[in-house]
């Protein structure tokens, strides 16, 4: 918990670095077998709200181990996630980065930013933008 922050790359390398950790922890433990990826989407939404109570928590008492263990159950679940889809975790995150910086970039204001993105197709024509090569910061998630 202590420590200089990492910068994205070099947080996708350490998550990276734990996938097949993750894998081999969920073949050897039954129960996490039969998950689906349905259920793994759930679970981040459940893991998501005990992250905002126990950050809540955190901002009052000062104490983040609570926080840092609701972290890595969401990192924990992408990565399951992640196996089961065939999604990369590098290529989403590339592709978030691209997108943030193409819908955001230059703006002032968030919600002209949101009404001029929806104008311009939105997230759908980005992708398939992104996709062919065509969109700013373009990495490959093919």
């Amino acid at each position: 918990m202590k420590g200089a922050m990492p910068r994205s790359s070099e947080l996708i390398d350490a998550i990276d670095a734990q996938h097949d950790r993750v894998i081999r922890q969920n073949e050897e433990i039954d129960i996490f077998r039969r998950d689906v990826p349905e259920y793994i989407a759930e679970m981040i939404l459940e893991e998501a709200q005990e992250l905002v109570c126990e950050f809540k928590e955190a901002m009052v008492t000062g104490c983040a181990w609570k926080l840092a263990g609701e972290m890595g159950d969401i990192i924990y679940l992408l990565i399951r996630l992640s196996d089961l889809t065939g999604i990369s975790l590098s290529d989403a995150l590339e592709l978030k980065i691209a997108r943030n910086q193409e819908k955001y970039g230059g703006q002032t204001d968030q919600a002209v930013a949101k009404r001029e993105w929806k104008t311009k197709g939105g997230d759908e024509e980005f992708s398939h933008r992104y996709l062919q090569g065509d969109a700013t910061s373009q990495r490959g998630l093919a």
